[in-house]
Formats: C-alpha cells, structure tokens, sequence
C-alpha cells in the first residue's frame, strides 16, 4: 500500500498518530491541513495501516522504568543533603511533561485550564512541603521556589510539531500553570509563612 501512496503523507500521518491524533475525525483534519487536499482520496488506506496494533505505544514500561530511576536519585540525594534532594525532585517533576506535551495540540479550553490548574497548584504545594521540610534557609527557600517556577514552565518548552501549528496548547498550559503556581505560594506564603 505505500508505494501507491506519497511516502511524505504516509509519514506524516504517522507522525501525527504518535504525537496524539488517535481519533480518526482529528487525525483527518490535521492530515487535510498539513498535507492539502490531494491527500484526501488516502486518508482511509493510511489510516488502516498506521491505526493496526502494531504502531501502538509501548512508553508504559519506559515511563516506570524513567519514575524508578527518578525515585532512586532523589532519595540518594535527599539522604546525602536534604536541599540537593528537594531540588533533584523538583526538578524531576518538571521533567515528567510527555503526558501533557503529547496530547496538548488536541485539547479545547477546559482542559487547558483545568489541567494548568492542577499542574500549578500541585506544584506550589508539593514544592513549598519539600522545600519546608530541606532547609530553613530564606535563600535556600527562595532558591528552591524559584526551580518550582522553572519547573511548571518547562511543560511548554519544545511542544511537539503538531502543537506549534495547533497554537501551541502546551505553552498555553504552561502559562496557566504558572498563574496558578504563584498565587497559590504567595497564598502559602502570606498564611503559613516561610518556613511554617
């Protein structure tokens, strides 16, 4: 089947699969929009082919495996020195975007919001606990707030191909996030204060 069709739609039809366009009816469109028109009469062979169970994801055990490694340097670091291990697992968290940067082109507004939401305030809670309980230090603790900004923003940093051209959802996300994350440590801040 890929001889008779262009080898540069098969590929992006590909790409767009594993970037998230797992619905038929989205996968179309973006293929209508990136490829023209004369894609059209193929969208069903293409779909056929990169839609069999063969193409599907395999990230779950690359996704334990990547959370266990994590889990095993931060507690190496934490029992080493306190701040070096809040710092490792704020850093680490950052780094977990895949979920939310893989699907982010094919979310509507709600969902942007809702999940920069969580992200933000998740993140402001977890950061102020482990950043309480490392250090008293006020520079320790600014150091530390500031990796936690750092950290909610990457999510938009580098989104996939797909996503610059769908006005890239996952810096939208980052940006709610960040909102969230700031209101809620300067609500943390203001009624617990900085060390309580």
């Amino acid at each position: 089947m890929r001889n008779s069709v262009n080898s540069h739609w098969y590929e992006t039809g590909v790409r767009l699969f594993k970037e998230g366009a797992e619905d038929y009816s989205v996968w179309s469109s973006l293929m209508l929009r990136v490829c023209g028109l004369d894609a059209e009469p193929h969208l069903e062979d293409i779909w056929g082919e990169i839609a069999a169970p063969t193409h599907t994801s395999t990230n779950g055990p690359k996704f334990a495996y990547k959370l266990l490694a994590t889990l095993l340097v931060v507690g190496v670091c934490g029992w080493l020195w306190h701040p070096l291990g809040a710092a490792s697992a704020i850093l680490f968290a950052g780094s977990f975007r895949q979920p939310i940067v893989r699907k982010a082109a094919f979310w509507d507004t709600k969902t942007i919001l809702g999940v920069g939401i969580v992200w933000g305030v998740s993140m402001a809670i977890a950061v102020r606990t482990v950043s309480s309980l490392a250090t008293t230090s006020h520079f320790g603790l600014v150091a530390l707030y500031l990796e936690g900004l750092v950290a909610v923003n990457y999510v938009g940093y580098r989104p996939e191909a797909v996503d610059l051209f769908m006005y890239n959802k996952a810096r939208q996300t980052a940006v709610v996030g960040t909102v969230c994350y700031l209101a809620t440590m300067i609500c943390l801040l203001v009624f617990r204060g900085w060390a309580g």
